[in-house]
């Protein structure tokens, strides 16, 4: 959405004023402010879902360090365009570097920010199992490992196609620049949403939040014969779903009852 925005301001500035020259992302500092605004917002919005969780049991991840990611991201592009503005109103070459060097450890941070989330948290190519650390994630869609390998490196490479704006002249970039830097997010973003989408689908069915079938709190289907020989299971759903089976069956070892009772009576 940042480089939407983007695209439409400098499209309305250059009808408008008919001048490339002045439309350029280093002459103001309302541009930078527009196109902070979708990070802003969903730095807010992050905030708002860690704070609207219980104290007792409010933790930084996901909500706070998410926010944490978008905020870098609205930092950078001030520090960039304070370099930029410097350097269009000549400033002594003592505060070009310091604001170069700024301006580029901003963007390190914000890009290497990014990269670890898209990687760890939206991909969940890597998972903490508590044992060795974060590890290769085991179950997966795609069997074979090259798919992953492709999205880290395509991912990591045109997140950091920012590394072109410090070496292509600030005052005027060239008419391909802007549609090469669209065409690598399109491609970037297409893998992400495709590997975002692979996570989450497996997750969804390794937590059973989406299947048709969730497993019973019994270790096997012979357990049936423990406590219910006389019924079959069509039988005993019938009398679970009444709320009947503590009642029937109060004590049999190794069984939550509890729990078996609220999950068919449900």
């Amino acid at each position: 959405m940042t480089t939407t925005l983007f695209e439409f301001q400098w499209y309305w500035c250059t009808f408008t004023t008919d001048s490339v020259f002045e439309c350029t992302a280093g002459r103001s500092m309302s541009i930078c402010i527009l196109n902070s605004l979708p990070n802003i917002w969903r730095m807010v919005q992050s905030t708002k879902r860690f704070l609207a969780q219980p104290k007792a049991t409010r933790k930084p991840f996901p909500n706070l360090i998410n926010a944490g990611k978008y905020a870098t991201g609205v930092l950078q592009p001030f520090v960039w365009t304070g370099w930029a503005i410097a350097r269009y109103k000549g400033a002594n070459q003592d505060v070009l570097t310091t604001m170069y060097v700024l301006s580029f450890a901003a963007q390190l941070l914000t890009q290497t920010y990014k990269f670890t989330w898209d990687i760890v948290v939206d991909a969940g190519i890597f998972i903490d199992y508590g044992n060795n650390g974060y590890e290769w994630r085991k179950e997966r869609v795609y069997k074979a490992w090259w798919p992953y390998l492709l999205f880290i490196a395509v991912d990591f490479t045109f997140r950091w196609r920012w590394i072109m704006t410090y070496y292509i002249q600030l005052d005027f970039k060239p008419p391909w620049f802007f549609a090469v830097w669209a065409i690598m997010e399109l491609i970037r973003r297409t893998f992400w949403s495709t590997f975002r989408v692979e996570n989450e689908h497996v997750n969804n069915t390794e937590h059973y939040r989406a299947t048709k079938l969730a497993p019973i709190p019994v270790k096997n289907i012979h357990a049936w014969d423990t406590f219910a020989p006389d019924s079959s299971p069509e039988q005993f759903l019938a009398k679970s779903r009444k709320n009947q089976f503590s009642k029937e069956f109060p004590s049999i070892k190794g069984v939550n009852l509890s729990s078996v009772t609220r999950f068919f009576a449900a």
